[in-house]
């Protein structure tokens, strides 16, 4: 194997990583909106319980999933969180005092590198996914494909 191989291997690579990130946001995106949906026609109809319908995620889970969903650009507060989480239906009530919750999980995901502060968090500056490497290679190169 020539150089050249190695090349289109790595940007071959680099190009399916990338599109396998975008796909897996938008799942990530259209699972949140189907579970606000749900959880909005679940009240309307009056059902108590659906087997058919996984159960909610425990809240790290469901908060990496809106990370997921994100932009990297995009910064979100610890209140846009429980807002989100709590139209998707999540159970608030589970948690005595949610927001603080939520920013337990949200410490911990910054200490293991899963997303970053964006701002002074003290005075109510948000957060941001980190940046896949697939994000970054595109970032770098400036298109999946080098030129």
């Amino acid at each position: 194997m020539g150089n050249e191989d190695y090349e289109r291997a790595y940007d071959s690579a680099v190009t399916e990583m990338h599109r396998l990130e975008k796909q897996r946001q938008a799942i990530e995106a259209r699972i949140l909106h189907l579970r606000q949906m749900i959880s909005a026609m679940k009240a309307l109809a009056g059902i108590k319980d659906d087997a058919s319908v996984q159960p909610m995620p425990r809240l790290t889970q469901a908060i990496r999933s809106i990370f997921t969903a994100a932009s990297p650009t995009d910064v979100i507060t610890a209140r846009q969180i429980r807002d989100t989480l709590v139209r998707s239906g999540f159970p608030a009530q589970n948690h005595q005092n949610f927001l603080a919750s939520i920013h337990s999980v949200l410490k911990r995901l910054v200490e293991q590198k899963v997303i970053d502060p964006a701002g002074d968090v003290a005075f109510g500056a948000g957060f941001r996914r980190k940046r896949s490497a697939g994000e970054i290679a595109n970032f770098i190169i400036g298109s999946p494909e080098r030129k």
